[in-house]
């Protein structure tokens, strides 16, 4: 008896815990889905000589940077991927890290990144 009972609890637990999983990891998805689609639409306002590239100045002119400079070269820094001195639109609309969501995540305007990552 004591058996079917150590098998069945863990088991019904994960049946009722598991819906529930997959329902906040399909939310965050669709979360994720609208900040990349926010941030695309931004890019175009930000590349201001419409080269299909960011430069370092078109960043920080940027309204959620251009009162912090220090943070805006930081956060440059830390999207610029390859290191080319350019942010390219696939690296501008990856922007926002992962480590953002859930309970230490701090909601950021489209185009800007979420402060403490930088």
């Amino acid at each position: 008896m004591k058996l079917i009972q150590s098998v069945l609890v863990p088991l019904a637990t994960l049946l009722i815990v598991l819906p529930g999983l997959l329902l906040n990891a399909e939310e965050n998805q669709n979360a994720d889905d609208k900040k990349a689609a926010a941030r695309a639409k931004v890019f175009p306002q930000l590349d201001k000589d419409h080269n299909g590239s960011l430069s370092p100045e078109e960043f920080r002119a940027s309204p959620n940077f251009k009162d912090n400079p220090e943070r805006a070269s930081k956060a440059f820094s830390r999207l610029d991927k390859d290191g080319n001195g350019a942010l390219s639109q696939e690296e501008f609309v990856a922007g926002i890290p992962k480590k953002n969501q859930g309970n230490n995540s701090t909601k950021s305007p489209p185009g800007e990144v979420s402060p403490g990552n930088e």
